[in-house]
């Protein structure tokens, strides 16, 4: 891809000026662990341009909001909910 770059703008391209990116790819087993919530990257990384991670915050906070936790018991059906819709929509993500 470089040679193809260069072809068309030789004075601007050099070695030195491309870098590599490099990340590892995944999600996590579980996004809402005790009364903690993963939301954007800190739940998933997939692609570096990360459009569908604003999806997945929307999603998240949209979740969250409609079906906060009244207390610790209602807090575990909601984790559980939470964690299974997330698995869920990260394994689409990938598909996509």
């Amino acid at each position: 891809m470089l040679n193809q770059v260069s072809l068309r703008y030789p004075e601007n391209i050099q070695k030195n000026d491309v870098r590599t990116l490099r990340f590892s790819p995944g999600y996590r087993q579980q996004f809402w662990v005790k009364n903690c919530l993963s939301l954007g990257m800190s739940s998933g990384f997939v692609e570096p341009l990360e459009a569908s991670a604003i999806a997945m915050v929307e999603l998240g906070l949209r979740m969250l909001c409609d079906a906060f936790p009244q207390n610790r018991r209602h807090m575990e059906l909601v984790a559980k909910r939470y964690n299974s819709r997330f698995t869920y929509r990260w394994q689409r993500v990938i598909d996509f």
